[in-house]
């Protein structure tokens, strides 16, 4: 989605990237199949043996599709590529939002997730 690479280009991140969509949702109909996860271990598995990364981060979004999906990358990953840290991204509050309007997974999440000051 071009919302998704604006974001990407936007947060200042510097590695490299893949757009993975549509992602699985047996709701709507996008199974295994319909998801592109083969192209995307295939460019993983190149991009580690041309370059050795340190570290795969996963960023999709945080709804029952999308962790269906990242536990199946992660899942497909440790099979393909022992050596490397795979990690997800962090959610919790957005910038400038109300504590009042957190929904309470969110906001547990960040509390459990809290960083020293």
């Amino acid at each position: 989605k071009h919302a998704d690479i604006y974001a990407i280009e936007s947060s200042g991140y510097k590695g490299l990237y893949y757009i993975l969509s549509p992602i699985i949702s047996p709701l709507e109909g996008k199974m295994l199949k319909d998801v592109k996860i083969e192209s995307l271990l295939t460019r993983i598995i190149n991009v580690e043996k041309e370059m050795q990364p340190q570290e795969v981060i996963i960023a999709l979004s945080f709804t029952t599709e999308g962790e269906l999906t990242t536990n199946y990358i992660v899942e497909k990953l440790k099979e393909k590529i022992v050596n490397i840290k795979i990690s997800r991204i962090a959610y919790g509050l957005p910038t400038g939002a109300e504590i009042e309007y957190a929904d309470p997974k969110t906001l547990s999440f960040a509390i459990k997730n809290r960083i020293s000051l």
